[in-house]
């Protein structure tokens, strides 16, 4: 006779995968903003591109460490709360900075920055949820 037994995921690899997933949104996102600095400062109104490429490269890195991290490290719980705290200073920073007008971009630019601020939203709100799991 054969038993079968099925395994729920622990909650180290819950955490491990949502810190892959936000490891690869970052290094996209990173990526898309360092390549296209041009095209995104003229959607943003600015003359100089040099913003999105220094952005595009730290968020590149942060993605890149935190895709690293994630598979070598039996801190999944830390590494989590760190990233969601990270994610959190991004969400208030952005929108902070909308409701306060800190940069002089277009009517697109500030689109841009809440439609981001509310995807990073949505990932700090998973790793929440995942932490309380």
């Amino acid at each position: 006779m054969t038993t079968q037994v099925q395994t729920q995921p622990t909650d180290s690899n819950f955490l491990t995968r949502l810190l892959q997933a936000d490891g690869l949104f970052c290094a996209t996102t990173g990526v898309i903003t360092a390549f296209a600095a041009g095209t995104w400062a003229t959607l943003f109104g600015l003359e100089q591109p040099f913003i999105f490429t220094a952005i595009g490269g730290v968020v590149l890195l942060y993605g890149l460490a935190l895709l690293l991290a994630a598979g070598r490290t039996n801190q999944t719980r830390l590494l989590t709360q760190i990233a969601l705290g990270l994610n959190i200073v991004w969400v208030v920073a952005s929108f902070g900075g909308l409701l306060a007008g800190w940069w002089p971009v277009s009517t697109a630019g500030k689109w841009a920055i809440a439609v981001l601020a509310d995807l990073v939203l949505v990932i700090a709100l998973v790793q929440a949820y995942g932490l309380r799991r």
